[in-house]
C-alpha cells in the first residue's frame, strides 16, 4: 500500500495493519475514504456559509468600504464543522461489520442510515440557501410585506382601530346624511299630505284667478273709463266753481264694476288665503322637521366629536406599536440565516392550483422549486448515506474475515487476562483470610493464658484468709465481671455457669466471713 492509499483507506474508517493482509481490499476503502473525505468537504463549506450568515456584521470601515467582521471565524467554524461530519461518517462505516446476513446487518446498520440521513439534511440546508439566494431574497420581501400585514391587523385587533375607524366612518356619513336631509323638504308622510294640500290649494288659486282675473281686469278698465270718460259726467258749478261729476248712469255703472271687480278680488283673495293656510301648515310641520333634524345632527356631531377621540387615542397607540412593530420586522428581515432558511421552506413547499368559488382553475401550480430541493436532498442523502450502503450491500471479505479473527484472537486474550487476573485475586485473598485466621487463633490463646493467670492470682487471694469483707466482695466483682467479659468477648454467654459462680462465691463469703468472726472472738473453728 503506498502513503494516499493508507491515507484515504483510513479515513475509510479500515485498520491499516489488518488492510495490508487484504491489498483487494485497499480500492474498496479507499473509494469509501474519498466519499467521506468528500462528505466533510461539502459540510465545511455548508457550515462555514452558515456561521458566515449568522454571525456576520458589515462594518463600514474610514474609508467608506464595507468589512466582514466574521470572515476568518466563519472559515475557522467551518473547517471544526466538516472535521465534526468528516469523524461522525467515518465512525458511522466503522462501526459497521460484516455478518453474511443481510437483515440482520439492515436492522443494525438503520440507526446508523437515520443518523446518516440526519446529517446529508444538515449539511444540505446551507448549500441549498446560496443556491436559491436570488429567489429566496425575493421571497423574503414578500414574507416580510406578509408579515407587516399580519402585525398591522393584530395591532389594529388590539387597539380596535378598525371598528373605531368604522364608527368614525358611520359617523361622518350620518353626519352627511342628517345635512342633505335639511336641504331636502319634509319626507314624512304627513309632511307629504300637507304639501298635497297647499299645492292643491294653489293650483285652485291658480284655476280661480284664471277666471277670475279677467273678470277684474275688465271691470278695472270700465271702472277707469267711467272715471276717465266725459261720457258719465256732467259740468256743474257750485259757489262759481266749476266741477265734474259723474252722472246718475255714471254712479250706477262704476257702483256696478266696482261690486264685480270687489266681489272677485275676494273671490282671489280667499283662494289665496286657504293656500297660504295649507302652505302655513306644511312649513310649520317642515320647520319642526328641520328642527328634529338639527337635534340629530348636533347629537350626531357630538358623538362623532367622541369617536374622533377615540379614534386619535387609537392611532396613537396603533402608531407607537406599529413602530415597535416595523423595529422588529426590520431586524427579524434582515438577510439573515434564520430569515433565508424561513424563505426557502416557503419558496420550496408544495402548492395547489388556485380554484374560483366554481371551481375553476385560476392560476396553476408551479413546483419545479420543490422538485429541485428535493433534487438535491435526495442527492445529498446518496453521498451521505453510501458507504454505509457500500459495507451493507458488498460481500464478506478477507478484511472483514481477518480484522473478526484478529477481533476473536484479542477477545480471547482479554479473556484470558481476566481469568489469569481474578484468579490472582482470589488466591491473594484466601491468603489474606488464613494470614487473619491464625493471627485469631494466636490472640485467642494470648487471651485464655492471661484469664488463666489471672484466676490463679484471685484463687490465691481469696486462699490467703487474709482479706476484709470488702476486698473479697471486690474480688468477687471482678471475678463476675471478667467471666462475663470474656464471655462477651468469645460470643458465648452461660448464664448457668454465671449463676453457680454467684452461689459458690456466696458460701465461701460465708465462711471466710464466718472463719474471720471466730479469729477475731478468740473461737477455734
Amino acid at each position: 500500500m503506498n502513503y494516499l492509499s493508507k491515507i484515504l483507506a483510513k479515513c475509510g474508517g479500515a485498520h491499516i495493519p489488518t488492510l495490508e493482509k487484504c491489498p483487494s481490499q485497499v480500492g474498496k476503502y479507499a473509494s469509501v475514504g474519498i466519499t467521506i473525505i468528500f462528505t466533510g468537504i461539502f459540510a465545511a463549506f455548508s457550515g462555514g456559509y452558515a456561521f458566515f450568515k449568522v454571525f456576520n456584521k458589515e462594518v463600514v470601515n474610514s474609508s467608506g468600504q464595507t468589512e466582514n467582521t466574521f470572515f476568518l471565524g466563519a472559515i475557522l467554524m467551518g473547517l471544526l464543522w466538516g472535521f465534526m461530519i468528516f469523524n461522525l461518517d467515518r465512525f458511522i462505516v466503522m462501526s459497521m461489520r460484516k455478518q453474511n446476513e443481510f437483515w440482520r446487518e439492515l436492522t443494525t446498520a438503520t440507526p446508523r442510515i437515520i443518523l446518516a440521513i440526519i446529517i446529508s439534511l444538515v449539511v444540505a440546508k446551507p448549500l441549498e440557501v446560496r443556491l436559491f439566494q436570488d429567489r429566496i431574497e425575493a421571497q423574503i420581501s414578500d414574507n416580510e410585506l406578509e408579515k407587516r400585514e399580519q402585525s398591522r391587523n393584530r395591532i389594529y385587533g388590539i387597539t380596535n382601530k378598525v371598528e373605531i375607524d368604522s364608527l368614525k366612518g358611520s359617523s361622518e356619513s350620518t353626519i352627511a346624511d342628517i345635512k342633505a336631509q335639511l336641504k331636502r323638504e319634509c319626507p314624512t308622510q304627513e309632511c307629504k299630505s300637507a304639501f298635497d294640500a297647499q299645492k292643491a290649494e294653489l293650483e285652485i288659486f291658480y284655476d280661480v284667478r284664471s277666471q277670475v282675473q279677467p273678470i277684474i281686469n275688465d271691470a278695472d278698465k270700465n271702472i277707469q273709463f267711467i272715471k276717465n270718460s266725459d261720457r258719465y259726467k256732467i259740468i256743474t258749478i257750485v259757489d262759481g266753481i266749476e266741477r265734474k261729476e259723474l252722472t246718475p248712469e255714471g254712479r250706477r255703472l262704476l257702483n256696478q264694476y266696482r261690486n264685480v271687480f270687489d266681489t272677485n278680488i275676494q273671490k282671489r283673495k280667499a283662494q289665496w288665503a286657504k293656500y297660504q293656510s295649507k302652505l302655513n301648515t306644511y312649513n310649520t310641520l317642515n320647520t319642526r322637521y328641520k328642527e328634529s333634524k338639527k337635534e340629530e345632527l348636533a347629537a350626531a356631531k357630538e358623538k362623532d366629536k367622541e369617536i374622533a377621540e377615540r379614534q386619535t387615542e387609537a392611532d396613537k397607540l396603533t402608531g407607537e406599536l406599529e413602530e415597535k412593530s416595523s423595529g422588529a420586522a426590520d431586524v427579524a428581515y434582515t438577510n439573515n440565516f434564520i430569515t433565508q432558511i424561513e424563505a426557502l421552506g416557503d419558496l420550496t413547499k408544495w402548492r395547489y392550483n388556485e380554484l374560483d368559488d366554481n371551481g375553476n382553475v385560476i392560476e396553476e401550480a408551479n413546483n419545479t422549486m420543490w422538485y429541485m430541493n428535493l433534487a438535491i436532498i435526495l442527492l445529498f442523502i446518496v453521498i451521505e448515506t453510501a458507504p454505509v450502503f457500500v459495507k451493507l450491500i458488498s460481500n464478506k471479505g478477507q478484511y472483514d474475515i481477518a480484522l473478526e479473527a484478529d477481533d476473536t484472537k484479542k477477545e480471547a486474550g482479554f479473556i484470558h487476562d481476566a481469568n489469569t487476573d481474578i484468579a490472582i485475586v482470589e488466591q491473594k485473598s484466601q491468603l489474606q483470610l488464613q494470614a487473619i485466621m491464625n493471627n485469631q487463633q494466636a490472640q485467642l490463646g494470648m487471651l485464655q493464658a492471661a484469664i488463666q493467670s489471672w484466676q490463679n492470682q484471685k484463687t490465691q487471694q481469696l486462699n490467703n484468709g487474709t482479706l476484709s469483707d470488702e476486698d473479697y466482695k471486690k474480688i468477687i466483682q471482678e471475678i463476675l465481671e471478667f467471666d462475663i467479659l470474656s464471655n462477651k468477648a468469645f460470643g458465648t454467654t452461660n448464664t448457668k455457669k454465671t449463676n453457680l459462680i454467684i452461689r459458690v462465691l456466696n458460701k465461701v463469703l460465708r465462711r471466710k466471713n464466718t472463719e474471720h468472726n471466730n479469729v477475731r472472738n478468740g473461737n477455734t473453728p
